[in-house]
């Protein structure tokens, strides 16, 4: 009871200090500095010019204008600060020059460069010591920006119902301009304050389905997962029974645990088809092994009830799916993590204009990286597997017991794993290093000791044969790591590609995927809920298919 209590303490003291950090508000100021270790441009132009309607990204090279002197590389916002230097921090109608499509083009042409310079061990090289920065739009003389408070403005926001077939990035002034056209009665003001709600409703409305999108694929991630690693576990018993019992003991489940990735592909495409027409482009090879492999497990778990002679092969092809899954899909989460190399295309469909494609080739993806984020995804599959197995099975069913020493390793690797990961994040992606080594450097500190926390208490639990308990911990230690994720990378949703909101659909299309989908989530919901409580009991290793007469 002591122990209990103690934890409970240490929660309550992380989840308040948590809220704390999220209570406090940035203040914006006329100089910063002088530098210090640890200071980056992102956090510096974030704090200073929070709530002022405009983009990080537009301050940051609003910064770079004004402070060339004060960066290594004169040309980029990448470039590191020079220590003791003080900044001089635009006022915010200079800020507004550049509006935030125009700035999160620049920034992401400017990361671009940067990662090339770093990969290629070359110094960055400027072709002038002052970036250019692109004109804002003159077709109209009222230049305000977007009334929002997001972090990045989206690209397109939905004109009226007559033009919705045009595809082309509309700025703020265009779209000023189009309704001063239209609806010559409407004064400035009352179009300002259309433009601003149909701002916030687009903002508010994308970033609520990017968490839909976050909390589809960390549900799958858990209960898939178990049963991923189970199936990489069949193909170290080579014996009938075990095998059967093994795929028997997800019979009743492995069908709608896999209904959260149709879920987080529906979102992908209904919310945010710019990125599941270029990402999805960029990812084919290993979305196309995904969906083969889980082909494969699905024929697998039913072929092998009805084979005689191909029993064996299928038990194979069960365990073989598994993996290649696993592995598949924490190669998936490395590639997206590195961002995806995206070319401006002009087309002439749907009244013309310009969008970003993938051009490059079927390989594209692969990188040390992200193929070492396969491996991180093939030892978490083992992990909640080894949980999985130990708590279907009676406690005294051989299996339990021997799975026990793959849950033992299969922890102490992916601790492992996860610590080189986030070293390798830090040093390898920039983004990572603004969040993580800026001033809340220690509000990321306490998250990572509230995921060694959570994987501490799961140990615990699986030592002490609290079997359940262990899960659910595993189930919180994975949406803990998801979340810190999530705020490592907002507001991107493809880093260096597309935000949350430059990503998602146009405010009308958007409102209505919203009506049509999303009452779905909470049937999905229930479903597996329903689901997980009829199949709640363990059972014994005579749950393989026909075990006695095969």
């Amino acid at each position: 009871m002591q122990r209990r209590n103690s934890r409970s303490t240490i929660i309550a003291l992380l989840v308040t200090l948590l809220l704390a950090v999220v209570m406090q508000a940035a203040r914006a100021a006329e100089t910063y500095g002088p530098i210090r270790p640890g200071d980056t441009l992102w956090n510096i132009a974030a704090d200073s010019y929070h709530g002022q309607g405009v983009s990080t990204e537009q301050a940051m090279l609003a910064i770079l204008t004004a402070n060339p002197g004060a960066f290594s590389a004169p040309c980029n916002v990448n470039a590191t600060l020079k220590r003791g230097s003080l900044l001089q921090l635009p006022a915010v109608m200079a800020v507004q020059v550049q509006d935030a499509a125009a700035a999160h083009q620049e920034y992401a042409r400017q990361l671009r460069d940067w990662q090339a310079a770093r990969h290629s061990g070359q110094p960055l090289k400027c072709a002038s010591t002052r970036p250019e920065t692109p004109p804002s739009p003159t077709r109209s003389t009222d230049t305000t920006p977007a009334l929002t408070n997001s972090p990045v403005q989206p690209a397109f926001v939905a004109p009226p119902l007559e033009t919705q077939t045009q595809t082309a990035l509309l700025t703020y002034p265009e779209i000023n301009h189009f309704l001063q056209q239209a609806q010559p009665h409407l004064s400035t003001p009352q179009i300002r304050t259309l433009l601003g709600n149909s701002q916030r409703e687009h903002d508010m409305l994308a970033l609520a389905w990017a968490i839909a999108l976050g909390l589809s694929v960390g549900i799958y991630l858990i209960l898939d997962g178990a049963d991923l690693g189970a199936g990489i576990l069949s193909l170290f018993y080579h014996d009938t029974p075990t095998r059967g019992a093994i795929m028997a003991s997800m019979a009743g489940t492995w069908d709608a645990n896999e209904t959260w990735l149709v879920v987080a592909g529906g979102i992908l495409f209904g919310g945010f088809p710019f990125v599941y027409g270029s990402v999805l482009h960029y990812l084919m090879f290993p979305l196309m092994l995904i969906l083969l492999a889980i082909i494969l497990r699905a024929i697998s778990l039913e072929f092998r009830h009805h084979a005689d002679r191909s029993r064996r092969w299928w038990g194979w092809g069960f365990g073989i799916g598994s993996l290649t899954v696993a592995f598949s899909m924490g190669t998936v989460g490395g590639a997206v993590l590195e961002g995806v190399p995206l070319t401006p295309v002009k087309v002439t469909y749907a009244g013309g204009g310009m969008t970003q494609v993938f051009t490059g080739g079927l390989f594209d993806f692969a990188s040390a990286f992200s193929l070492w984020t396969g491996v991180v995804g093939v030892l978490t599959a083992l992990l909640a597997g080894s949980l999985y197995l130990r708590a279907r099975f009676e406690k005294a069913c051989p299996i339990r017991h021997h799975v026990k020493r793959w849950a033992t390793a299969s922890f102490y690797l992916l601790l492992v794993a996860l610590a080189i990961t986030a070293v390798w994040c830090y040093f390898r992606f920039p983004w990572v290093a603004a969040k993580w080594g800026g001033s809340y450097a220690w509000v990321w500190g306490l998250m990572g000791l509230w995921i060694a926390f959570t994987l501490y208490s799961l140990r615990t639990a699986a030592h002490e044969d609290r079997d359940m308990t262990a899960m659910v911990w595993f189930a919180v230690a994975i949406a803990s790591v998801l979340g810190t994720l999530g705020a490592t990378l907002y507001p991107w949703l493809v880093p260096g590609s597309w935000t949350i909101f430059d990503a998602a659909d146009p405010s009308l299309s958007l409102i209505s995927f919203t009506l049509a989908m999303g009452g779905f989530i909470p049937v999905i919901l229930v479903y597996n809920g329903y689901q997980l409580w009829v199949f709640r009991a363990r059972i014994s290793s005579m749950a393989a298919y026909a075990t006695g007469a095969r």
